[in-house]
């Protein structure tokens, strides 16, 4: 059975511009989707960049391990590569890059096709949907670099934190992921109203909730609240919304620096540290992000958020 997906983008930049970044492994370390989760991994390089046998090995402790060799280059329009991992399974797949001119502009398309056993049949439409969002994020880096020179995004694990209990209160919205950036910029705005309509208490901090996320449907719910100390009494606060309470807890904590936009970065890396620390989720306590900076902060580099998977 063959798994096959792909994502793509627009870089606003020529193919010569875009061809250095996607034909040099060197440059791969500053925007692969993998490499940012885990960025102590052992990484290296071998062969001359953009010709046949250049290729990239890693071996980390999330991450796995793993080798991209490319196999074959068509001009600077399309770029092939042999994809293998080592652990935590073993698996070899097929990947290319395809680039065309798109008027001064470069559309970027990222391809594989993975086999699979048959029996896991069941697997491939979550896998599809997980690897399409990894595509995602790589190729936002990859566009931000090319087009900026830098890349605002870098994960920062943690470990694991105890976290006291605390209110909230907050607007609750179901959409596609697709939309969620647009959205989730809405419903902050309208939160912030809100907020600053209360007469004599304020919150510590803007949060993100998310009581459901599914890759698979392409779907999310979450909560964008203010966050209250858990002795502050909102029995009496006139609020349209949701009230809510989350207990004391303890999560695994990743530290995003960057844009918002990059924040999936931070969630990959601290639910691929959930797999691989074999923790439990928390029952009935949800994934959170904390914004321990405004939004508008002056630099991308200023925007700190915390990013907690809560476990048991």
């Amino acid at each position: 059975m063959l798994m096959s997906l792909e994502n793509q983008t627009i870089i606003k930049k020529p193919i010569e511009a875009v061809f250095p970044a996607a034909s040099d492994f060197t440059q791969w370390k500053r925007w692969s989707p993998w490499f940012i989760q885990e960025p102590e991994a052992t990484f290296k390089v071998s062969g001359q960049p953009s010709h046949v046998g250049h290729k990239q090995e890693w071996n980390g402790d999330a991450i796995g391990s793993g080798q991209t060799t490319m196999v074959q280059l068509v001009g600077k329009n399309e770029l092939h590569f042999d994809l293998e991992f080592f652990k935590p399974w073993k698996s070899k797949s097929k990947t290319s890059i395809y680039l065309e001119e798109q008027g001064e502009h470069t559309r970027v398309r990222w391809t594989m096709e993975s086999p699979m056993p048959w029996f896991l049949f069941w697997l491939v439409p979550l896998m599809q949907a997980l690897v399409k969002e990894d595509y995602r994020r790589g190729l936002a880096m990859l566009k931000e670099l090319v087009e900026t020179g830098q890349v605002a995004s870098q994960c920062n694990f943690k470990g694991t934190v105890q976290r006291p209990g605390f209110q909230y209160l907050g607007f609750e919205t179901d959409c596609r992921l697709d939309e969620l950036g647009d959205r989730m910029k809405r419903d902050m705005t309208r939160l912030e109203t809100a907020l600053e309509k209360l007469p004599e208490i304020k919150p510590i901090d803007q949060i993100s909730i998310y009581p459901k996320f599914d890759f698979k449907a392409g779907t999310c719910r979450y909560i964008v609240a203010g966050r209250f100390d858990k002795n502050t009494s909102l029995e009496n606060v006139n609020w349209s919304g949701l009230k809510g309470f989350v207990p004391d807890h303890q999560a695994l904590l990743v530290e995003h620096r960057g844009r918002y936009e990059h924040l999936g970065n931070a969630w990959a890396t601290v639910m691929g540290r959930v797999r691989h620390l074999k923790k439990k989720s928390a029952r009935k306590i949800y994934n959170y992000e904390v914004y321990k900076s405004h939004r508008q902060a002056g630099q991308p580099t200023d925007l700190i958020t915390e990013v907690l998977a809560p476990i048991r």
